[in-house]
């Protein structure tokens, strides 16, 4: 008796067990839906660029010297023409005072040379080569003091420069007076040839004196625009050398942006391409339009931020609208689009599951479940385009993997 009294126990709890799951699957299921509209995917990748300007200039130094004035600071306004930076001209106008002696006694020389000439007069020269020689000695005894000196540190490049200089002069002068000597020597008349000889000797001297004279001009640096200063690369009293970057100016009315793209994205962008640029401001974004001007033509190295080398392209965007917001440096988000598809059914990735060959996704149709076959197109990372298999405004159900969830069954849809 009690043996059939636990098996009728044991019927009637599954039974009841039964029945519970029976109604618990009875109940419809609460799942998330998303209605599919036609829209636009598009299919982009983001770099970040740098703002500079379109019209911008940097003054270089045409000699070398110290910088004895700097006259503008970063962010002031200058006129085209403005003198900026002027070097010192002082070592530049000792040799050109030299040259313009050496080039007077040159003259006076040749006006000797061509006259007839007693015995007094190559004594007296004798005398000047004697003097010169004594001059080229001293000259040669204090450039090698200077030499040890500079190796040692002792002595500035300026001052080496100084003693390297007064040998040459001491040099040319005493072959100016040993030259002098052998023409008053040879004859009392002076032979054929000397007036070309002193006429190239002047006009060699001439030549130097119009190189220094150009220098000198060169040390005068000037606005090549009507700007602002963008960046002062100098201070005052520094030694520069030629080619040294001095002073960059820049027109604020027009800018533009450079992006360097990998090689693998730079193959996707071509001039003209639209592109969409965002400026992360401290309280809100503004956004700018733009279109690719240019891709150079070969990579170059880059350093990353994690510091690896990479090869990268140069990518120059031409900005349009209102621009004031922007500043040179200012770091810019740009968003090139390589491809756009529009009135398209759009899913998240995570809608679709395998099935048989291809994919599915649960679509609720008469408030029930039904497991849908289609076929997929352009895809990014977390969005595809459902090529077929769908309707405009169908629900689609973003989790497929939901507990509980297979076709046929009943369930209460909430969009998000």
């Amino acid at each position: 008796m009690k043996k059939k009294v636990r098996w009728l126990l044991a019927i009637l709890c599954l039974l009841a067990a039964g029945v519970y799951y029976a109604r618990e699957a009875a109940k419809p299921l609460p799942v998330e839906v998303l209605s599919v509209e036609p829209r636009t995917l598009s299919l982009s990748f983001n770099e970040e660029g740098r703002v500079v300007p379109v019209n911008e200039r940097t003054l270089v130094a045409a000699v070398g010297g110290r910088v004895s004035r700097v006259k503008v600071s970063t962010g002031d306004k200058v006129a085209k023409g403005e003198l900026l930076v002027q070097l010192d001209t002082s070592e530049l106008s000792y040799q050109l005072a030299g040259l313009r002696g050496q080039l007077e006694s040159v003259i006076g020389q040749r006006t000797q040379a061509l006259q007839v000439r007693p015995a007094a007069q190559i004594a007296v020269q004798q005398l000047a080569v004697d003097q010169a020689k004594e001059q080229l000695l001293a000259a040669q005894t204090e450039q090698a003091r200077a030499d040890t000196l500079h190796r040692l540190g002792a002595l500035s490049q300026r001052e080496w420069d100084q003693a390297n200089n007064a040998m040459k002069h001491a040099e040319l002068l005493l072959s100016q007076q040993e030259q002098a000597l052998l023409l008053l020597k040879e004859q009392a008349l002076p032979p054929a040839g000397t007036d070309q000889y002193f006429a190239g000797l002047i006009k060699s001297l001439e030549s130097q004196i119009a190189l220094l004279q150009h220098q000198l001009s060169q040390t005068r640096h000037r606005s090549p625009l009507a700007g602002l200063v963008w960046q002062v690369l100098v201070e005052e009293g520094a030694v520069v050398a030629p080619g040294t970057p001095l002073i960059k100016v820049f027109q604020p009315d027009s800018y533009q942006v450079e992006v360097y793209l990998l090689a693998a994205d730079a193959l996707q962008v071509s001039p003209g391409m639209t592109v969409e640029v965002v400026l992360d401001g401290p309280a809100e974004k503004y956004t700018f339009q733009g279109a690719v001007k240019k891709v150079a033509a070969a990579a170059e190295e880059r350093i990353s931020p994690l510091g690896i080398v990479e090869q990268r392209i140069k990518t120059t965007i031409q900005l349009a609208g209102s621009l004031e917001k922007l500043r040179p440096g200012t770091a810019l988000e740009v968003t090139f689009t390589t491809r756009q598809e529009e009135g398209r059914l759009v899913v998240p990735k995570t809608a679709l599951f395998p099935h048989g060959d291809g994919e599915a996704l649960f679509v609720i149709r008469k408030g029930l479940t039904e497991l849908q076959p289609v076929g997929r197109g352009l895809e990014t990372e977390e969005e595809i385009v459902i090529t077929e298999g769908l309707q405009p405004g169908e629900q689609v159900i973003r989790n497929p993997r939901q507990e509980g969830l297979t076709p046929g069954r009943r369930v209460t849809a909430t969009e998000r």
